[in-house]
C-alpha cells in the first residue's frame, strides 16, 4: 500500500510518467518498462502487472488463406528406414493470445496403407498437456496409446472429430496420396494454462505427488487426501484421533481406498471442506480418447 509520489521515489520515476500509466495514456513500450522495474523492485509477478492488449476485433479474429499460406513450415519424423521425411505440414490458424483455444492447420504427409497400428512409419508423439480436439478431413488414420500400452487405430474420414485427454501419446497419417488428408487440431489447456508459470516453478515431479493420475482412482484419492491433510498440518495420528475410527481404517482410507458416504462426511468435517472437494471422478478407459463419425454428428444434430 503506497501512494503513487512514494512508488515513484522508490522506482525513480517521474511521478507524471506513473499518472500517465495509470490513466492508460502511456506508450506500449513505456509502460512496460516501468511494469518491468516494479516487477524488479517489489515482490510481485510480472504477469500479475501486464494485461495482454485485445487483439481482437469486436471479439473476432479472421485469418486469411494468404496469410496461413505463408506461416507453412514442414516437420519431419524418422520413416521406417530410419531417415527423416516430411510427416506433416503445419499452417497457423485464427487465434487469440487472449483465447485458451489453440488451432492448427495440419496436413498429414506420411502415406501408411498397412492398416497395421505397430507399422514403423508410424511416429506416435508424447502426448501433451493440453487437451485436444481434432477435427477431419479426407482420409486420416488416427492411432493413439492407451493407459495400457496398447496402440489404437481409427479410420477417420471428412467430419469426423476426437477428443484426446492430455498425455496421451497420438499420431496421425494418410492413407492415400489423394484427396488430401488433413485435420483441424484445436488445443485447449484451460486453467492448466493459466496455472503454467506456477506449475512450472513447483517442478513436474511435485506436481505429480501433488494431483496424482486420476487415471488410477487409488492414487487420486491417496493424493487428494495428503494434499487436504498437509493444508491443515494434519498428521496420520491428528486424523486418527479426530476421526473416532480405527486406526486400520484411517490408514486404509489414508492410501486410497474408497470412503462411504458417512467416512466422506466425517473426513470433510475434519478437514473443514465441501464434501465435493474430497470425491474423485477417476478417467474411465473409454474416456481417454472419445471418437464420433460424422453419422453420429448428424444423427444427433439440433436444428434451430
Amino acid at each position: 500500500k503506497r501512494p503513487l509520489p512514494i512508488v515513484a521515489k522508490e522506482l525513480n520515476v517521474k511521478l507524471e510518467l506513473l499518472e500517465c500509466l495509470l490513466q492508460g495514456n502511456l506508450e506500449v513500450s513505456d509502460a512496460f518498462d516501468v511494469i518491468h522495474k516494479m516487477s524488479e523492485v517489489y515482490a510481485v509477478p510480472l504477469n500479475d502487472l501486464w494485461l495482454d492488449a485485445d487483439d481482437t476485433n469486436g471479439g473476432v479474429r479472421c485469418f486469411s488463406l494468404e496469410a496461413a499460406e505463408s506461416s507453412s513450415r514442414v516437420l519431419d519424423r524418422k520413416d521406417k528406414w530410419g531417415d527423416q521425411t516430411p510427416y506433416y505440414e503445419y499452417r497457423d490458424s485464427a487465434m487469440s493470445r487472449c483465447s485458451q483455444f489453440r488451432p492448427e492447420w495440419i496436413k498429414v504427409l506420411r502415406v501408411v496403407r498397412s492398416g497395421d497400428p505397430l507399422d514403423p512409419d508410424i511416429q506416435m508423439n508424447n502426448g501433451h498437456l493440453m487437451m485436444q480436439t481434432t477435427l477431419f478431413i479426407g482420409p486420416v488414420d488416427f492411432y493413439w496409446t492407451d493407459r495400457h500400452g496398447e496402440i489404437h487405430r481409427r479410420e477417420m474420414n471428412t467430419g469426423d472429430s476426437n477428443y484426446i485427454s492430455p498425455f496421451v501419446p497420438h499420431s496421425f497419417t494418410a492413407r492415400a496420396e489423394s484427396p488430401e488428408a488433413i485435420i483441424i487440431a484445436v488445443t485447449y489447456g484451460g486453467a492448466v494454462r493459466r496455472a503454467f508459470r506456477e506449475v512450472s516453478r513447483v517442478g513436474a515431479v511435485q506436481v505429480a505427488k501433488l494431483a496424482g493420475d486420476w487415471r488410477d482412482p487409488v492414487e487420486a484419492r491417496k493424493c487428494l487426501l495428503k494434499r487436504r491433510l498437509d493444508a491443515e498440518c494434519l498428521t496420520f495420528e491428528d486424523l486418527v484421533d479426530q476421526l473416532k475410527m480405527s486406526p486400520g481404517r484411517v490408514e486404509e482410507l489414508v492410501a486410497g481406498q474408497e470412503a462411504t458416504a458417512s467416512e466422506l462426511q466425517a473426513l470433510a468435517e475434519v478437514l473443514q471442506v465441501r464434501l465435493s472437494d474430497l470425491m474423485v471422478c477417476p478417467l474411465k478407459d473409454d474416456e481417454e480418447v472419445v471418437v464420433t463419425s460424422a453419422a453420429d454428428s448428424r444423427s444427433a444434430a439440433r436444428r434451430w
